[in-house]
């Protein structure tokens, strides 16, 4: 499974649903995982998850209909934007935006900077402002118009303008956006564990890490796979039509 390292995460790790990971079977993650990956907070040691991969929330917008740079959170509050604004149904994600916007750092924050970031959320859906709250389907909502500037991450933009041919523009804000990491799993209920460790170890075999990397455009957990990113791109002819 893959989860992502946020609420969701702890709840899992606290009710007992995540198996211990068996690192004898991990050699590649082990030699090739980028350390500060192996570092993180939310699972030291990575008992319980390794990363698949990483991106930044940030903004996307459409340059066709937004006439100026986006550069500020504040343009999410923009009436310039009213009712052409997305965000994210992810608490989290949304919290982060309100903590950020409001002056908040969102690491250590609690009870208190939460409501003042609510406050902030509050006044910009009263508004107006706010077209909907998304999952995913931002990206629709963005390449069709409905919005015009939106919370968004990154991979994601790089992809629908590769795949559908949109020049939309991801920016990270000046208060600054949030980089969040995408965790292999397995749950204590799985038939075959030992399959999902033999999977979860391919994808640090560097070629492999290279090539999901190209595929899904996120931030990859694997070092030496850049080195191979750029031989193979220093390595392709491009095609001459007459």
């Amino acid at each position: 499974m893959v989860i992502t390292n946020g609420i969701q995460f702890g709840q899992f790790r606290a009710a007992g649903f995540l198996a211990p990971l068996d690192h004898s079977r991990l050699p590649d993650f082990t030699a090739n995982a980028a350390r500060k990956y192996t570092e993180e907070s939310f699972d030291p040691a990575n008992v319980f998850s390794v990363p698949w991969a990483s991106g930044i929330t940030g903004i996307a917008y459409d340059p066709a209909t937004v006439k100026r740079p986006i550069t500020s959170l504040a343009d999410l509050w923009d009436p310039e934007f009213k009712g052409k604004v997305g965000m994210m149904s992810d608490v989290t994600e949304l919290a982060n935006f309100g903590l950020l916007s409001a002056g908040l750092k969102p690491a250590g924050s609690g009870q208190a900077e939460w409501a003042k970031a609510a406050a902030k959320l509050q006044r910009q859906k009263d508004a107006g402002l706010v077209r909907n709250h998304y999952e995913q389907d931002y990206l629709d909502a963005l390449g069709k118009g409905e919005i015009w500037i939106s919370q968004a991450w990154s991979g994601d933009i790089f992809q629908k303008n590769i795949s559908d041919g949109t020049n939309l523009k991801f920016v990270i804000p000046r208060e600054g956006g949030t980089i969040w990491t995408d965790n292999l799993a397995i749950p204590i209920t799985a038939a075959n564990p030992v399959d999902a460790l033999m999977l979860i170890d391919f994808f640090y075999e560097v070629e492999n890490a290279a090539s999901l990397a190209g595929y899904i455009n996120y931030v990859c957990p694997v070092p030496a796979a850049r080195d191979r990113i750029r031989k193979d791109a220093a390595a392709f002819e491009p095609i001459t039509l007459s």
